[in-house]
């Protein structure tokens, strides 16, 4: 489990955090204050308007100078977010927490919203399942009750990041709607 943060230096930098050693690990914290290009800078540089929100505190791993080094100009956490009981916020509230407060009807296009998705973050324990009869579908037949559980779990979770990106996609396209 964890970890998020290497997707995060990973997709927005475009470099494998390997390359790094043990400081690879730490990318926000170890990696972030010698970013001078990125994803996100290109963007900028092509006129984009940048945003990142983030469902923890942007102190979280030095989270919110990270992502001002990656080049985003707007980062909102969870405090600007205004979600409560982060850890255990679905993808879909996350996704109605930057549409109530993210602003994103109002920022000048083009524009990149970088938006953290938590839900799927491990571990994946079997909390929802009470017999197999609820499972979306199954290892083989010798895998354990426990592994079909979690592998279900990870999967009830995809479907919620699914819900809550076909939302936010929902709104920028209700909103942006003949501009």
């Amino acid at each position: 489990g964890g970890g998020t943060w290497l997707s995060e230096f990973e997709t927005l930098v475009g470099m494998d955090e390997r390359l790094f050693g043990y400081a690879g690990y730490y990318t926000h914290a170890s990696l972030s204050p010698f970013v001078k290009k990125s994803f996100v800078t290109y963007l900028r540089g092509k006129g984009y308007s940048t945003i990142a929100f983030y469902p923890t505190d942007g102190d979280f791993y030095n989270a919110r100078p990270a992502f001002t080094r990656y080049g985003f100009e707007r980062f909102v956490d969870v405090r600007g977010l205004g979600i409560k009981d982060h850890w255990r916020a679905t993808d879909t509230q996350i996704a109605e927490a930057v549409i109530a407060r993210g602003g994103l009807e109002r920022l000048p296009e083009p524009f990149f919203a970088y938006v953290d998705f938590l839900e799927n973050h491990a571990p994946h324990p079997c909390d929802h399942f009470k017999d197999a009869s609820q499972f979306f579908t199954t290892f083989a037949d010798t895998a354990a009750f426990g592994q079909n559980c979690e592998l279900n779990e990870y999967i009830r979770r995809a479907k919620s990041t699914e819900a809550g990106f076909k939302r936010l996609l929902a709104f920028i396209g209700e909103t942006r709607a003949g501009t």
